[in-house]
């Protein structure tokens, strides 16, 4: 007995030395497959989570500000979908990058003279992307600008011509299908005073989903210290120009319908989306929610 005990002492310790010979790779995403006998296994296993810990931390500990920022949203992103949106697991390898317009090239010196006109002091935009706006009225769409800076939202004509200005604390949610469509909703204290919340609700579309919604609680968070309420589902209530709330209805479309179409009703918003046949109708269920 005493000598099988020394065995397999010896042989953790010479599990253990050429482990540490042949340590998986430091990337982060990069598999990590470590080679056990039966009894080793459970040890590889909290060895391979531990390992993975450590070389996210030194990955993120060799990232600039900026590059943090970003894995923070992504983070955010992850909390904010994950599980509700079906067009969310597509755009987790897509990077956040912030310019999605070539404003260093083109309009770089028209953001300097927008933000100043609301005391901005982000010397470029936190993101910016050409986005659509749903016309409130009849559904219509029509293409716009959207910039986040670090007191608001801004949506503008072509040019950068400021069209609207939503400062962080005028806006008091986002709501978006659980659907694998674009179309978002930027909800707003209805003033009938101020420029941008005097007609309620902001209608808009945009492949970045994901990365403007991440941005914006982002940022509302470090202004008002409060959490931005996200809610993820296909029936909301919006507000247009009036204190009386309409419902906002999202359908999936028969067959391969080829675009989103907004149906402006009555008493009701009905958005029909391309229909997305699920692998798994218990997940498909479980979409939608608010986060908080």
């Amino acid at each position: 007995e005493a000598l099988m005990k020394n065995l397999q002492r010896l042989q953790k310790r010479l599990w253990l030395r050429n482990l540490a010979k042949s340590l998986p790779s430091t990337e982060p995403n990069e598999r990590i497959d470590i080679a056990a006998p039966p009894e080793l296994r459970n040890t590889a296993a909290k060895l391979t989570a531990l390992y993975h810990e450590w070389r996210c931390k030194r990955f993120r500990s060799e990232c600039s500000a900026a590059d943090q920022a970003v894995l923070r949203d992504k983070l955010l992103a992850s909390q904010l979908f994950k599980g509700k949106k079906l067009s969310y697991p597509a755009s987790v390898a897509v990077p956040f990058s912030g310019d999605h317009v070539g404003l260093y090239d083109k309009l770089l010196d028209k953001w300097g003279k927008l933000a100043s006109r609301t005391a901005d002091t982000a010397d470029r935009p936190i993101f910016i992307a050409e986005v659509q706006k749903v016309n409130r009225s009849n559904g219509q769409r029509a293409d716009r600008t959207l910039a986040i800076g670090k007191s608001g939202v801004y949506i503008c004509e072509e040019g950068l011509k400021l069209k609207y200005f939503l400062a962080f604390e005028d806006i008091t949610q986002l709501s978006c299908s659980s659907q694998a469509d674009d179309t978002f909703v930027i909800h707003v204290n209805l003033n009938k005073e101020k420029k941008g919340a005097d007609k309620g609700d902001h209608v808009l579309a945009s492949p970045f989903l994901v990365e403007v919604f991440a941005r914006i609680c982002s940022n509302y968070q470090r202004v008002t210290n409060k959490e931005l309420q996200v809610t993820v589902s296909d029936s909301f209530e919006v507000h247009f120009q009036s204190s009386k709330a309409m419902q906002m209805t999202f359908d999936a479309g028969e067959g391969e319908t080829p675009a989103v179409d907004v149906l402006k009703r009555k008493k009701s918003v009905v958005v029909r989306v391309p229909e997305y046949r699920a692998n798994n109708e218990e997940g498909r269920r479980e979409r939608g929610g608010s986060f908080r």
